[in-house]
């Protein structure tokens, strides 16, 4: 080998050693900045789940706790402004026990 021939292999070797420390670095940051993404979409995920989970409670006493409490209370009126109606056909006892179970006033 002559001194112009090592040089240049000397040169070459220097610079596949830059280049692999370079996609090295590269491949490096690629990964911090892949895992940082994938971070944030698990963190979206899990605010995403969290809300759903939120929705569906809401939904559930909506229909299991508040919607049988508003039942009751149209059931309890009806069978009032009903029993009140029939009292107001009625003459003596009958009209005052219809009228003492229904809270609407009889006339």
């Amino acid at each position: 080998m002559t001194a112009e021939t090592e040089g240049t292999s000397t040169s070459v070797a220097v610079l596949l050693a830059v280049a692999a420390v370079v996609a090295a670095v590269i491949a490096g940051r690629a990964t911090l900045v892949g895992d940082a993404g994938a971070d944030g979409l698990n963190q979206v995920v899990r605010d995403d789940v969290r809300q759903g989970a939120r929705i569906v409670g809401d939904g559930r006493r909506l229909y299991e706790e508040d919607l049988s409490i508003s039942f009751q209370i149209a059931v309890e009126q009806i069978l009032s402004e009903e029993t009140a109606e029939v009292a107001r056909g009625e003459t003596g006892e009958v009209k005052s026990v219809l009228a003492s179970s229904s809270s609407s006033p009889v006339r």
